[in-house]
């Protein structure tokens, strides 16, 4: 949201007060004590948190701070002034979090990361302790934790076997474990690694070195769980994230839906490794069209499977959308042997239409929904749209590019299901 300046309107006796409206419709209310000077004195809404006297921050992220006082005159009310409404971002007003486990028996340096960790800026970290191995895994087992900050030399279980320990088990393997040791050799780091440790901070350390680090494993962490293992696109929360973020702002955009046709039947004939081969084929060539038909910002995400996103803006859309059928259609054929290439089909044993059935090579279908033309409130909007056009798509031969507007120009609007009728009401007996 832009800069916007509005003017106070008269309430009652000694208050001031201003509604702003902002995207999404909603609404916030500031009231300031008209006998005190309004650059000094602004009690906000009860959503807000920020002490009176400065810049107040309301739940939905909406600063409110004097911008200037006019006097009154002749055509003006006694209490009129102007504020500046400025919209803050969603990352300067959340901070970053984790739930933190660090294990070190040393119980001076324990309550040092704990007050490091507690006291960072611009963060809200969950910290736990434990004071040897034993309960460390105690711990993880107990509540497992984002993040293990764990020291090497304990007595009895050392951080070696901790870290053996959890790296072994499926359901802890993934937590990152840095390392905190006073062992800098080359030998040390290397054995370390070599149980899958994922970073190292050496004795004695500087505060914004282990906050670096911290941040950044969490960030790591967080990301691989968002992403798709197989291509390491984003995954279905962050595509979520992505389309309600430009939603939210009022962007225009377009969200194109890749779908491949006659995927499971090549999976099935020729198995699991080379249909991931085509999986990652097709994410290196979203990302291909997007550097060479795109712009900075465009977003490509893994639904799962053989569905794929690429969110960009109206203008680029179809050159996109084109270049994506294009380029897959020439290149699919070099996953095909010579011999089905040569008959044009493959022959699977379907279960889902029983019997043995010929398959074409597989295609693409590209389905562009925008909020062009329409009103996109919520994300799954556009899911009602694209499972709309997928359907035109799969009733079409081949590889196809299927857009959102009619020949004239008008948006085609998803299919509205007809209310079921309440049932009869019964009579009482």
């Amino acid at each position: 949201m832009g800069k916007q300046l509005l003017d106070f309107g008269n309430l009652p006796r000694g208050k001031w007060g201003v509604t702003c409206r902002l995207p999404l419709g909603c609404h916030h209310r500031a009231i300031c004590n008209a006998s005190a000077h309004p650059e000094r004195t602004l009690i906000p809404h009860p959503g807000s948190r920020s002490p009176s006297g400065k810049p107040n921050i309301s739940k939905s992220g909406t600063k409110f701070r004097p911008l200037a006082v006019r006097k009154p005159h002749a055509q003006a009310t006694a209490h009129e002034t102007e504020f500046e409404v400025s919209r803050v971002s969603q990352d300067a007003s959340t901070p970053e979090t984790g739930r933190i486990l660090v294990i070190e028996d040393d119980p001076k340096l324990r309550f040092i990361l704990q007050k490091q960790l507690s006291d960072a800026k611009d963060a809200q970290y969950e910290v736990r302790t434990a004071e040897d191995g034993v309960r460390g895994l105690e711990e993880v087992r107990r509540d497992p934790p984002e993040l293990i900050l764990l020291d090497v030399m304990m007595p009895g279980l050392d951080g070696y076997e901790v870290c053996r320990q959890l790296k072994a088990n499926p359901l802890t393997s993934r937590i990152p474990i840095i390392f905190l040791t006073a062992k800098s050799t080359f030998e040390d780091r290397i054995h370390g690694l070599e149980l899958y440790a994922d970073d190292y901070i050496t004795k004695p350390w500087a505060q914004n070195e282990l906050l670096f680090r911290v941040r950044n494993q969490l960030k790591t962490r967080r990301a691989q769980l968002q992403s798709n293992a197989l291509t390491g696109l984003p995954g279905n929360v962050l595509i979520e994230t992505e389309l309600s973020r430009r939603i939210e702002r009022g962007e225009k955009f377009s969200f194109l839906h890749i779908d491949l046709d006659y995927f499971k039947a090549y999976n099935d004939y020729y198995g699991y490794a080379r249909g991931d081969a085509v999986i990652r084929f097709v994410a290196a060539l979203l990302h291909e069209q997007i550097e060479r038909y795109g712009i900075s910002g465009d977003f490509v995400g893994h639904i799962g499977g053989d569905d794929f996103v690429v969110i960009t803006i109206p203008e680029r859309a179809r050159s996109i959308a084109d270049a994506i059928q294009t380029t897959f259609d020439s290149r699919i054929r070099e996953h095909y042997d010579e011999l089905d290439l040569k008959r044009g089909h493959i022959t699977v044993l379907s279960s889902r239409q029983g019997g043995v059935k010929k398959f074409a090579l597989m295609s693409v279908t590209v389905l562009i929904v925008s909020n062009e033309g329409r009103d996109i409130q919520h994300s799954a909007q556009v899911s009602d749209i694209a499972k709309e056009l997928k359907k035109r798509g799969k009733a079409m031969q081949g590889s196809v590019v299927i857009p959102d507007r009619r020949l004239d120009g008008s948006p085609i609007m998803p299919a509205v299901e007809s209310p079921t009728p309440d049932p009869p009401e019964l009579s009482g007996c």
